[in-house]
């Protein structure tokens, strides 16, 4: 059995979109994929809570879109005869509806490391990167499936090698379910529609961004990343604003006055409106108590993997 996980942008989703750098985070979640030699030929899958799928293994695959991309650009359709294969995602549904974490970048993670375990791990990511791309039809910057692969915070920028970080112990981070879901292509579509009518004020608020996340890339002070990241959620309303994408959504907007009434620092977290913001704070009981309050009232909300002193 292999596992991979989910991930969540601390900061610089759009950055990345253009040549700028990103944080980003392991989330609790797990994709997993398990190889068994029983002479079966099977496939099953539990892409959700309650969702379970047996299907033979022919020699033209079925197995989906994602599941066949990985085979075929591994090219070891071979490896997978007589075998009962089992993907499971189920841990990225919450009562029926999936989470936007990230689940096919972790699933595809999971699967390279499964089917190619004794290659290096940068082989890996390239591998993995290369089978979500076929996925994807060439679209991402990689920066989920570098998480997923190398499974510790990371700072990634397009076409250099990601680099595990390590946060300071005194960063902590909730990351909070907004209960709406959002499809990120949809508003990259309509950001490239916005950039082509007005190019200029369309860079002016994509350089805040890359430049704000640059500078929390080099920073190492838990003080100056909450500092910053509330800067870049200040940028990000204006930036939904003035294009009219509105992925700064009701949802996130009222998310963002409960955290900052605790006392703490908000963001959402991904291009594109709904799925998942971030409470930050120095005070790890400040976020508690919000957890606490969160949870009584229904909400999904979970705290981010921390790791001591940036390195």
């Amino acid at each position: 059995m292999t596992s991979a996980p989910g991930k969540l942008f601390l900061i610089g989703e759009y950055a990345v979109l253009y040549s700028g750098a990103a944080t980003l985070v392991p989330v609790p979640q797990r994709a997993f994929a398990t190889l068994k030699r029983d002479g079966r030929n099977r496939l099953i899958t539990h892409l959700s809570e309650t969702s379970e799928t047996a299907l033979p293994i022919p020699g033209e695959l079925t197995g989906g879109l994602l599941f066949d991309a990985v085979i075929a650009e591994l090219a070891c359709s071979d490896q997978l005869k007589n075998v009962s294969l089992t993907l499971d995602t189920h841990q990225f549904f919450s009562n029926g509806v999936k989470l936007g974490l990230g689940s096919s970048a972790a699933l595809t993670a999971a699967l390279v490391r499964l089917l190619v375990p004794d290659v290096p791990l940068r082989q890996q990511l390239e591998l993995a990167i290369s089978c979500h791309r076929r996925f994807q039809g060439g679209r991402g910057s990689g920066a989920d499936i570098a998480l997923s692969i190398m499974d510790t915070p990371i700072a990634f920028m397009p076409g250099e090698t990601p680099q595990a970080v390590r946060l300071p112990n005194n960063l902590k981070m909730l990351a909070i379910w907004t209960g709406v879901s959002a499809s990120t292509t949809d508003y990259l579509h309509r950001l490239e529609a916005w950039r082509q009518e007005d190019e200029v004020r369309a860079d002016f608020h994509i350089d805040r961004l890359k430049d704000l996340s640059t500078t929390f890339n080099r920073t190492s002070s838990a003080d100056e990343m909450v500092s910053l990241l509330h800067r870049y959620d200040r940028y990000l309303d204006e930036f939904s604003g003035e294009s009219r994408l509105n992925f700064y959504n009701e949802p996130h907007i009222a998310l963002q006055k409960e955290v900052e009434l605790a006392r703490c620092v908000y963001k959402p977290s991904g291009a594109g409106g709904g799925d998942f913001g971030i409470a930050f704070s120095t005070d790890e009981n400040d976020l508690i108590i919000l957890a606490e309050k969160l949870k009584e009232g229904g909400r999904t909300a979970f705290f981010l993997q921390e790791s001591g002193g940036r390195e």
